[in-house]
């Protein structure tokens, strides 16, 4: 854009030059010299610009959106630090050693461990969804959930994790709906009298968009590895849990 608007500069003052010649041979020679260096420049920077705009190959950025936190008040209440914490199906998330990570109360050989975490509002009313001062959505557009099973066998665990959000985004007119699908499997053990703790886990993600006709417009879907550690020595106050999960 900057480059054009320079070399317009430079047109416009041959050309106003050219009109201050006084004989017909200076004015000829002045506009050959702006046919034959301005306006070939000008036409590819014209077409090199059609031609970045029309690429199907140039790199876009999508700003994903999940709206609200869906999850068991003890991790809302610790904003999410619940790494080194790491206990119950609903840490899996988060650090995927938590599926061998038995609560203080678990003494037998074989326990488990459920969670189920939905979004209930008040039918009809008007919510913020994307946090811009505005209620643009009602409540019967939007809900999510998150469900989860953990299975332990003495020192070994197992798990699986379930999350969906859905709702609906666009005008008065034309509405599309917007669906994140998220589900995570994995695997743990715990070592030195359970003061040493592995998980490994695979995540998996889907994102759609769909019209009102349910016709599907876009469909993205990855997954990741996860790995885990916790360690929380014996008669001691604190723990540390490190994480390490693949973007999804």
């Amino acid at each position: 854009g900057s480059a054009k608007f320079h070399l317009l500069r430079i047109a416009g003052m041959l050309a106003y030059i050219s009109g201050l010649s006084k004989t017909r041979e200076e004015k000829r020679s002045w506009m050959r010299a702006l046919s034959q260096c301005c306006l070939p420049v000008l036409l590819v920077l014209c077409l090199s610009t059609t031609a970045t705009a029309d690429d199907p190959g140039t790199p876009i950025t999508v700003d994903v959106f999940r709206g609200p936190v869906i999850a068991s008040s003890r991790v809302l209440g610790l904003a999410g630090a619940y790494t080194a914490i790491a206990e119950g199906t609903q840490g899996s998330f988060l650090n995927p050693a938590s599926l061998t990570n038995r609560y203080p109360y678990s003494v037998d050989w074989f326990d488990y461990d459920w969670n189920l975490d939905y979004m209930l509002l008040e039918p009809g009313a008007d919510i913020d969804m994307f946090n811009t001062g505005d209620s643009g959505m009602s409540a019967d557009e939007y809900r999510a959930f998150n469900a989860g099973v953990g299975l332990q066998f003495g020192k070994f665990g197992i798990g699986v994790s379930l999350n969906n959000d859905k709702f609906l985004v666009g005008g008065e007119g034309d509405k599309y709906q917007y669906g994140f699908d998220y589900g995570y499997v994995g695997l743990a053990y715990s070592f030195l009298d359970e003061q040493l703790l592995l998980g490994l886990g695979i995540s998996t993600g889907a994102l759609s968009l769909r019209d009102q006709d349910d016709k599907e417009l876009v469909k993205w879907e990855n997954s990741g590895l996860d790995l885990g550690l916790l360690w929380r020595p014996e008669e001691k106050s604190y723990r540390l849990g490190v994480s390490f999960r693949r973007p999804v």
